[in-house]
């Protein structure tokens, strides 16, 4: 029986994920660790990365070898949607002038 070491990026006890054969697929763990927390609103993500390099998992299809490590963070799934300029749903502010950045030059001062 092989497994996985999970942890939440906010609390320090790890926990299990037990499954048959050399790897598991990041959407498989996906389903597990969503199941074992039970975890039952589709309105959440989990992100997972590696424990040891911090290197985000992006492909449902990745490999995760077996007694490896990763952490995990659920965010809301509005979050992960992403346009040219920001973040959709964040309240990171966008300057008017030059919208790819968020980054402004400082407005003139001016007195009545």
């Amino acid at each position: 029986m092989s497994c996985v070491h999970y942890r939440f990026f906010s609390k320090r006890e790890s926990r299990l994920v037990k499954f048959d054969g050399l790897h598991i697929t990041l959407k498989r763990l996906k389903r597990q660790i969503m199941a074992q927390e039970r975890f039952k609103d589709r309105k959440s993500h989990l992100l997972i990365s590696n424990g040891e390099t911090h290197e985000e998992y992006t492909d449902d299809e990745a490999h995760i070898p077996k007694h490896s490590s990763v952490i995990v963070r659920r965010v809301p799934r509005f979050i992960l949607k992403r346009s040219d300029t920001a973040v959709v749903g964040s309240s990171r502010p966008v300057c008017k002038t030059n919208p790819k950045t968020t980054l402004c030059p400082p407005l003139p001062l001016t007195y009545n």
